[in-house]
């Protein structure tokens, strides 16, 4: 049929003593229709190919071997039984993009089950825990910190940069906390760390630095006016699915704070892990999603929009501390226990530059030793009234004032002027000891031995110089 049509097109339909297409084509005796002159027939085949001049057959030949190719391709081959049957290509599409999110999944960012809905520790609760166990042999890192999760409630957040995938072999007995968490790190080649309530595992030079932004952040949020330094200190919890991009991450999170986030151009295209963060702060919420980018944040002024920013190389917070009677032998006394430490006597105070976990090593100078003991506060009621249990010694002013936002949902304004007048900085370490103690009291308690006062309406405290 594709013949017939071919020769149709090119040279028309031959008749009987007439010309068709410019050439006289006469039919054979044996093929002529007998009783009617002129009667129609058409030319065979053999005969047109014998008049065909031998230039135009060629042309034929090659546009005839073009039809015949096209018509072939139509047909789909029917396949053997030894060959095997080729994918349709929707199927070969399908694969294709499949390929990707197996990679992901490889690297961790697709978790091979949903967040399990379960109720984690807080700060408090993990800081009373107790020594633990904890075993696992030939488990993938995220399947062994999963079950810790499962089993032991602590909200864990694997940094994107770790490979999940790769096999870990565990054996604790009887470890302290951080120590299990730092064994298990090892064993991945990463570090760890426990940031309030949520346990991190990433590289070691973040995990080493992430609890200092957290404090420097901190000490930024608290010296925003009101409106803002509420929302940076609001205490939430933070989820997001599996597949989210990092952009859409950090944009829940302005929303959150009300906050504009600039630098977003600097985050990479990828689909993150899906995690469920318990409630903390927003400031310690942004420092966990940005640090697995390598990234911390700036406020700018007014505390409206934020900046996301590299980490420095060097990460460390300034406090200071009473010199005491002998400040050079407070010195060389706390460089034994935090070598990294810089430390400069002005006036009557050592000014300490160092990592938060540093400056937890050290205090201001007490018979020759320092030391540091942080204890929870425990609220509860007694006679229709809240009342408070609070031990704290050598705690700088802002970690103070974050703790009671933390634990007791207040609102703390500083009066930056009376404040910068006096000659007070936010580190200033603060001591307080108190039992069964109101909200009033357990404030006296820890502002006035450091010349500080308070004027307070319900939930919101403006903390300024004392007698002012």
């Amino acid at each position: 049929m594709a013949c017939q049509r071919l020769f149709s097109a090119l040279f028309g339909t031959a008749r009987v003593g007439t010309r068709a297409v410019g050439r006289s084509w006469p039919v054979p005796p044996e093929r002529r229709v007998q009783g009617g002159r002129g009667r129609r027939a058409r030319s065979p085949c053999p005969a047109a190919v014998a008049c065909i001049p031998p230039a135009l057959l060629a042309v034929l030949l090659v546009v005839l071997g073009l039809v015949i190719s096209s018509a072939a391709e139509e047909v789909p081959p029917q396949p053997s039984a030894e060959a095997p049957v080729p994918q349709a290509p929707a199927a070969r599409a399908e694969r294709k993009l499949i390929k990707p999110q197996d990679r992901r999944e490889r690297l961790g960012a697709v978790p091979a089950e949903p967040i399990e809905d379960i109720s984690f520790l807080t700060t408090e609760q993990l800081r009373q825990l107790g020594p633990l166990s904890f075993a696992g042999s030939n488990t993938s890192l995220r399947q062994s910190l999963k079950n810790l999760s499962l089993t032991l409630h602590i909200a864990v957040l694997l940094d994107r940069r770790i490979d999940p995938e790769q096999i870990v072999d565990f054996d604790l007995t009887m470890v302290p906390l951080a120590a299990a968490l730092s064994q298990m790190a090892d064993r991945a080649d990463a570090g760890a760390v426990l940031l309030g309530p949520v346990a991190y595992f990433g590289p070691r030079p973040t995990a080493g630095a992430l609890r200092t932004l957290s404090a420097l952040r901190t000490q930024d949020a608290l010296r925003l006016p009101a409106r803002q330094r509420a929302a940076a200190m609001a205490i939430s919890p933070l989820t997001w699915p599996a597949l989210s991009s990092p952009v859409e991450i950090f944009q829940q999170l302005g929303t959150d704070a009300g906050v504009k986030i600039s630098g977003l151009e600097q985050l990479p295209h990828d689909l993150m892990a899906a995690a469920r963060l318990p409630a903390m702060p927003w400031v310690d919420r942004l420092t966990l999603v940005a640090a697995q980018f390598g990234l911390t944040f700036e406020f700018a002024p007014g505390g409206r929009s934020v900046a996301l920013v590299p980490i420095p190389d060097d990460v460390r917070i300034e406090r200071s501390y009473p010199a005491g009677g002998d400040a050079a032998q407070a010195v060389t006394s706390w460089k034994k226990i935090a070598p990294d430490a810089e430390f400069k006597v002005n006036g009557g105070r050592i000014v300490v530059r160092a990592r938060i976990e540093d400056h937890e090593r050290i205090a201001p100078p007490r018979a020759g030793t320092a030391t540091t003991t942080r204890e929870g506060a425990r609220t509860t009621t007694r006679a229709g009234q809240q009342v408070h249990t609070l031990k704290m010694e050598n705690v700088p002013l802002d970690a103070f004032l974050a703790a009671l936002t933390e634990k007791l949902s207040l609102t703390f304004e500083l009066d930056q002027a009376a404040l910068s007048a006096a000659g007070i900085k936010p580190d200033m370490a603060l001591t307080v000891d108190v039992q069964n103690a109101s909200l009033d009291e357990l404030l006296r308690a820890a502002l006035d031995p450091a010349g500080l006062g308070f004027k307070r309406q319900d939930k919101k405290v403006i903390v300024t110089v004392k007698g002012k």
